[in-house]
């Protein structure tokens, strides 16, 4: 299992490979606890985002966006910055947070999850 997902969560039937935000932005001192929250970002592939915190949600029409060149971030993962009030927030794109090795290898990773999640409700009466 690649180091960045923290397990699998049965979505509706679909097994759902849950990644580590902090492990994946490499970013020190993130604690997982009981105000932890899972976001499912749907896209090519359905995955949930293991994130320390959610302190509110907004909409982006309420931030002012300031556009970053695509090499100012790891594989163009962050597409802007948001402000609001001097307060100011990196915009990700959520589906190049991952190389195309690394989408491939949770692809097989989710595969198998997926097929291990059939037999155990297969197995069940």
């Amino acid at each position: 299992m690649p180091s960045v997902v923290e397990g699998v969560l049965n979505l509706g039937g679909a097994a759902v490979p849950v990644l580590r935000l902090d492990r994946l932005l490499e970013v020190a001192g993130s604690r997982v606890g009981l105000d932890s929250s899972i976001l499912i970002m749907r896209g090519e592939r359905v995955f949930g985002l293991l994130v320390d915190r959610v302190e509110f949600v907004r909409r982006l029409s309420d931030f002012a966006l300031a556009p970053i060149a695509g090499a100012d971030s790891f594989n163009g993962c962050v597409t802007a910055c948001l402000d609001r009030d001097g307060e100011t927030v990196p915009l990700l794109s959520w589906d190049r947070l991952l190389v195309a090795e690394e989408r491939a290898r949770l692809g097989e990773f989710q595969a198998r999850a997926q097929a291990r999640l059939a037999d155990v409700v297969d197995a069940v009466p």
